[in-house]
């Protein structure tokens, strides 16, 4: 919706949306939503869930702790169950592993559509130009990325799956939690910057999320 001026108000039903699933929804979703909310969120909506989630359980301590590191906010987060009004919702669906991009085609088939195992999701984006046009509401340009994203599926080899799923670190050691953290300053930075350029708007990665962990 456009006023005078050229000014636009923004609608609910303009309104970009983004879910991120992983299984207790205390660790890698919580992480990624977290990120995302931190360097998009003004334009696109971020939330998460779990599969199997640990309902009303905090983050946890480590993730907690390495927003804080990337100078993110972790404060006031609860863990959800994803269910399938949720995943309706969204415009895009970015899970933990495959595995998990399966559970959620499962409560909403529609939305095999546009969920994307992460690391697949950020492999599909380089690929592609992000749409934006300027009078384009954040929602449809949103829609745009998530299209062309899909439509780069069978174009080359996908990965295997070893390397596409981020590693649950729940109640595993540190040096699993850092294996995970690594693997999302890989394949997030690219996400990142399709979803800024679809939504016109210019998003700061930390150099400290880039750098990673040792």
């Amino acid at each position: 919706m456009h006023l005078a001026g050229g000014v636009r108000s923004m609608t609910e039903a303009d309104r970009a949306r983004v879910l991120v699933v992983c299984t207790g929804n205390v660790c890698r979703s919580p992480l990624v939503e977290r990120v995302l909310a931190h360097t998009v969120g003004a334009q696109i909506e971020v939330q998460s869930a779990g599969t199997a989630a640990l309902v009303d359980s905090p983050m946890d301590g480590r993730a907690a702790a390495q927003l804080q590191r990337w100078r993110m906010d972790p404060a006031g987060f609860v863990a959800r169950q994803v269910v399938p009004a949720m995943v309706a919702r969204a415009d895009l669906v970015l899970t933990a592993t495959r595995y998990h991009r399966g559970v959620v085609a499962a409560l909403h088939p529609p939305a095999l559509a546009y969920t994307f195992a992460l690391a697949d999701f950020s492999d599909l984006v380089t690929a592609v130009s992000p749409p934006g046009p300027p009078d384009s509401t954040e929602r449809s340009s949103l829609l745009a990325l998530v299209r062309l994203a899909a439509a780069q599926r069978g174009m080359s080899r996908p990965r295997p799956a070893a390397e596409v799923d981020l590693v649950d670190p729940y109640k595993r050691s540190d040096a699993t939690f850092r294996q995970m953290v690594r693997q999302v300053s890989k394949v997030l930075p690219p996400v990142i910057y399709a979803l800024s350029a679809a939504v016109a708007t210019r998003a700061e990665i930390p150099r400290r999320m880039l750098r990673g962990v040792p």
